[in-house]
């Protein structure tokens, strides 16, 4: 087997307006799909329940070869342990350093598309440290289309992953002769340097891109017995909520039985947007580190949002030319819903986020957007007026005005003077109406703190808009 990305539910991973990619990683001597499912048919595989579940969310399985040893036998001996989930086709011995699989990884996954909506990571065991590896590649890369691998990325979801290493692979190396050990074995060495780095730049990483992160281990041992594959410390990575135990052990974490299993839970849960740990407090406040990349979200109250220039219905003068990528995006992130004679209003805030550098076009991106792509998504004519088709609000530094304020100030540009305790309804009804339909609200310098709590109180009361 050589590495491949699978496509699980092939229709929506062709999709390109799909709403978010969902990847299974398997770990040691693992397949990318034995691995994932209890019985020897589809029906019993947790992808594929995923995929049956969510028709508009491309799943896909990672597959890879990671092989312990050379000999031929091992595999099936440490099955019978409960060590492995179970593999079709062991790789002949073969296996590639963490950081080489990668780098691998990464350019398959770009060449695939992913990177351009939220991105989930499952991940049980050696497969969580190479998402974490995948991770740092993409942060660091140089290429734009490999950075938006760490940009989308919104959530991985660990199943006993030795992230400070396991002991049984310090036994293996030290039995490396008789074992013929492959270089994976150095990889899951406990306590070794490496994976304290690794853990380090996954924490840097994963609070910088706003990464979400739910842990699950075993609680039986091998046989039964109380030694663990991946005990209760190895299998913290030291980010986000409690780490969770499960009766399972190493082999069976990854294969739930039922569809209500814990793990199933938890991942309906992330695809639909309702958990929110770590997102900040009950009061609806948003993360506020910004960077480089699109990362769009349809989380209803836990919501990054628009930065830009000042308020002006004018656009921006000159030609626009490239941003493809970035565009096509926009589109999936904002337009999956909208039919020319506008939609019925949801219960969510649909959002979308535009992060970078001043100077980089995120506001001409933004009017580009609205210009072409949302009029026509309406049904709209060339040539119509920009404030029929978006509502514009600029924050100031350290703005903290109220909702009620922020709300008025929008309704200003558009001549309406409703009494302060009806404002937010009256800007709801703005933006669900009009010759278009419905307008998107573009909030512009969301560059700290102060702007985003300002404009997140805003936003969680206008259900069914587009921000």
């Amino acid at each position: 087997m050589s590495m491949e990305l699978y496509k699980i539910s092939a229709k929506a991973c062709d999709d390109s307006a799909r709403l978010a990619d969902v990847v299974f990683v398997h770990g040691l001597m693992g397949d990318p799909y034995r691995t994932w499912r209890y019985g020897e048919d589809d029906s019993t595989s947790w992808p594929h329940w995923v995929a049956d579940a969510f028709p508009d969310v491309g799943v896909w399985s990672l597959g890879y070869p990671a092989q312990l040893s050379k000999l031929p036998r091992l595999p099936q001996l440490l099955r019978r342990f409960g060590l492995l989930p179970g593999a079709s086709k062991p790789s002949a011995g073969h296996a590639m350093a963490l950081q080489r699989r990668a780098v691998n990884v990464l350019d398959r996954l770009v060449q695939k598309k992913l990177g351009q909506r939220r991105l989930i990571f499952v991940c049980h065991s050696l497969g969580g440290l190479l998402v974490k590896q995948v991770l740092h590649a993409s942060a660091m890369a140089r290429d734009n289309k490999e950075k938006a691998i760490a940009s989308t990325m919104s959530d991985v979801m660990f199943l006993a992953t030795p992230h400070r290493g396991a002991e049984l692979a310090n036994l293996a190396k030290a039995m490396s002769t008789l074992l013929r050990a492959t270089v994976v074995v150095d990889d899951l060495m406990a306590h070794g340097a490496h994976l304290e780095n690794l853990g380090e730049d996954y924490k840097t990483h994963s609070e910088r891109f706003d990464i979400q992160t739910h842990v699950y281990y075993e609680n039986i041992g091998i046989l039964g017995s109380d030694v663990l594959a991946v005990n209760s410390t190895s299998a913290d990575p030291g980010i986000g909520r409690r780490p969770v135990p499960l009766d399972r052990d190493h082999g069976s974490i990854c294969k739930p039985i039922e569809k209500d299993d814990p793990v199933c839970e938890r991942l309906r849960e992330i695809i639909e947007g309702n958990y929110d740990a770590g997102r900040g407090a009950d009061d609806g406040t948003l993360p506020t580190k910004i960077d480089d990349g699109l990362r769009t979200d349809t989380r209803k109250a836990r919501l990054k949002l628009i930065s830009g220039a000042p308020t002006s219905f004018a656009p921006t003068p000159g030609q626009f030319v490239g941003r493809t990528d970035e565009l096509a995006q926009l589109r999936a992130a904002l337009l999956h819903d909208v039919q020319a004679a506008g939609v019925t209003p949801r219960s969510t805030v649909i959002c979308c986020a535009i992060d970078g550098m001043p100077g980089v076009g995120k506001t001409r991106l933004a009017e580009e957007f609205v210009g072409d792509d949302w009029r026509e998504a309406l049904g709209m004519p060339k040539g119509t007026p920009q404030q029929d088709l978006c509502a514009r609000l600029a924050l100031g530094p350290d703005d903290r005005r109220s909702a009620e304020d922020l709300a008025a100030a929008v309704l200003a540009g558009y001549q309406r003077n409703v009494p302060a305790d009806q404002v937010i309804t009256a800007l709801r009804e703005l933006l669900l109406s009009g010759p278009a339909g419905r307008r998107l609200l573009l909030i512009e310098n969301v560059d700290g703190r102060p702007q985003a709590e300002a404009a997140s109180a805003l936003v969680v009361q206008l259900p069914g808009c587009t921000v």
